[in-house]
């Protein structure tokens, strides 16, 4: 609807802009064609006027006035007969006079009152005689003395068509000439067209004096005086815009369905999503332990954090594992690359084989090596970041291996150091990782603290600077394990990662 209005209104302008430039353009050629009518009256008056001149000057000399106006008169000229008359009271004497006559001079109708009124006044009087047999405009003009009077005769034929040449300035109209002011029947004095008057339709008019009467001009357009273009323009914008319009409506509605379509299949994939990231967050926190062990002498703490919403959820994890004699236990912490169903997935396997070959009662080394045969990035495209650890509760010693993850916080009421690891290649990543051990003792008090990358990593940072603000977080607390765990999480955190998080913590209580 809104294209079609934009297109009627502008074929509405178009259609105005070219009737308003074609009136305008009649009114100008025809203002130039009474200019022409102007300029072409004195071939008319002014021989008069210098006869009649001639004739008061010579006292009404016959011979003068007759080798004066003879070149005017005839076939060539522009009157059929033209005659000197001397006015006596209320009747005249003709002194002179040339061209032919018929009927004769003295029986022509008006003669008499055309001359008196020449006498009354200094202007030409222009009569017009429309009857059938001799039609003619008659030209009654006084000289100075106002007793001799020059009278001729034009003769006019108002059923002939005029003729235009076609490359006139004035080809392109279609006129009607009139003796008066008005376009009454019985006074017309030619036309281009006689079949078609009165001219009707674009019509445009000028006056032009004529002695004491007046010429009225009428024309109109034989084509388009502004062109074919500007002419046809109103339909060239109606119909291209009606076609757009049609185009675009047809564009527009396969946009709208394409857009429901799209919605839809959002919907049904953010549907789709919730329900995967719900399976995903199910299983992984089912692989999470329920509880940690009791182990006589340690405090353990634990924090599972997901990403943040609308991020699939990823394959962080921890667990603690009962292993060894007297109080040993295993510890890992890890994190598979990739997110969703497939990364918990991955978790999950390898949570269950760490524990396996916990059981079995191999070392760190071992356990990052046969977990080296599971997993290769080029088959599933995933890998995984593993910090495996052995604790010997009563004897405060700690046996790490590393498997690209980040080094555990070692933090004690003088300090807080990252422990410096053998850090080997990434699970998947190499068929044999040969993961190498560290062994070291932790003083009494200590609290060993195992964190996946979602803890310090932020987007656009350095690595280092969220290593710092951790250590810096850590540094002189001495609250209970749970609290500083929480303390981590709002001030380490504050809610900027986007990446799932797990956090082990592990404290000497004697």
């Amino acid at each position: 609807m809104l294209g079609l209005t934009i297109t009627g209104i502008l074929t509405w302008i178009c259609w105005t802009v070219n009737d308003h430039n074609e009136t305008r353009l009649l009114r100008l050629q025809v203002r130039e064609v009474g200019t022409v009518l102007a300029d072409a009256i004195p071939n008319v008056q002014n021989p008069l006027a210098s006869a009649a001149a001639i004739a008061s000057a010579t006292n009404g000399n016959a011979a003068r006035f007759t080798a004066y106006i003879a070149p005017y008169v005839g076939p060539s000229g522009a009157f059929v007969s033209v005659s000197l008359w001397e006015l006596k009271g209320s009747s005249g004497r003709m002194l002179a006079a040339v061209g032919t006559w018929s009927p004769p001079v003295e029986a022509s109708p008006g003669l008499l009152p055309a001359l008196r009124r020449a006498s009354a006044g200094p202007a030409m009087d222009v009569t017009g005689f429309f009857g059938p047999t001799r039609p003619h405009l008659a030209y009654t003009l006084a000289s100075s003395n106002m007793h001799l009077v020059v009278y001729a005769e034009s003769a006019i034929h108002p059923r002939q068509p005029l003729k235009v040449a076609r490359n006139s300035a004035f080809a392109d109209l279609d006129y009607a000439l009139y003796l008066g002011r008005s376009t009454q029947p019985g006074k017309l004095l030619g036309a281009t067209d006689i079949s078609m008057l009165p001219l009707t339709g674009r019509t445009a008019s000028v006056t032009t004096t004529f002695g004491d009467n007046s010429l009225y001009l009428v024309a109109r357009p034989v084509g388009e005086l502004g062109g074919s273009l500007l002419n046809d323009l109103p339909w060239i914008v109606a119909i291209f815009g009606t076609v757009f319009t049609l185009v675009a409506a047809a564009a527009a509605e396969q946009l709208v369905r394409g857009r429901r379509l799209a919605e839809q299949l959002a919907l049904e994939n953010q549907a789709l999503y919730g329900e995967q990231r719900t399976i995903a967050q199910t299983l992984q926190r089912s692989l999470l332990p329920d509880e940690l062990p009791h182990v006589p002498g340690l405090e353990f703490a634990a924090r599972y954090l997901p990403g943040a919403e609308g991020v699939d959820v990823g394959g962080d994890w921890y667990d603690v594992i009962a292993a060894g004699p007297g109080n040993g236990f295993i510890f890992v912490v890890g994190d598979v690359s990739g997110r969703g169903i497939e990364a918990a997935t991955t978790m999950a396997s390898l949570h269950y084989a760490i524990r396996a070959y916990a059981v079995q009662g191999d070392p760190p080394t071992v356990i990052l090596n046969k977990l080296s045969g599971l997993l290769h990035v080029s088959a599933g495209g995933q890998f995984a970041t593993v910090l495996c650890g052995s604790v010997d509760a009563d004897r405060r010693q700690i046996t790490l291996a590393n498997a690209g993850h980040l080094p555990p916080l070692l933090v004690t009421s003088e300090r807080s150091e990252f422990v410096d690891t053998d850090v080997g290649a990434p699970v998947g990543v190499a068929t044999n990782g040969h993961y190498q051990q560290v062994t070291f003792s932790v003083p009494r008090h200590a609290t060993l603290l195992a964190f996946t990358d979602g803890l310090v990593e932020r987007r656009g940072e350095s690595l280092d600077v969220g290593l710092q603000r951790l250590r810096s977080a850590t540094t002189g607390d001495d609250g209970p394990l749970d609290n500083l765990l929480t303390k981590l999480v709002d001030d380490v955190m504050a809610d900027a990662s986007r990446d799932d998080t797990a956090i082990l913590g592990l404290r000497w209580t004697n």
